[in-house]
């Protein structure tokens, strides 16, 4: 499901609403989005590394570092997007796995695809970091 359809479903049913959420609207939707680009990257990255691991190409920890980066961005995405009680505790979480798979993506910079997952996992990082108010 979309994430701003299920936002919308959830704000109906007053879930949104909830007293002591300090976190700001803003930087909670800017984290869950970011979460989402920095997943479809990793993702395709992943697609990718298979590809490459096809022909040969020693890619085994590199894949396994998008995939965990692309599972951790679902979850953070999802928690933030109705801004649950872990929001902060899983997207410091993912700021940390985010830099980690930057990092691996950014020893490939020859590599278009590799490139581009590394710069959005940096930008998802930096939202989450936000998030997590670090």
């Amino acid at each position: 499901m979309n994430r701003r359809l299920w936002l919308a479903s959830l704000s109906g049913l007053g879930v949104l609403a909830l007293p002591g959420l300090a976190v700001a609207e803003s930087v909670t939707e800017e984290c869950g989005e970011s979460c989402e680009e920095c997943q479809e990257a990793c993702l395709a990255c992943v697609d990718h590394c298979i590809d490459l691991l096809a022909e040969g190409k020693a890619m085994k920890d590199c894949l396994k570092t998008c995939l965990d980066c692309a599972d951790v961005c679902d979850a953070c995405s999802k928690v933030c997007s109705r801004k649950g009680p872990s929001a902060t505790i899983i997207s410091a979480a993912c700021a940390a796995v985010c830099e980690r798979c930057a990092a691996e993506c950014a020893m490939h910079k020859e590599d278009k695809v590799m490139s581009k997952c590394a710069e959005e996992c940096r930008k998802c990082a930096k939202e989450c970091k936000a998030m997590a108010g670090k």
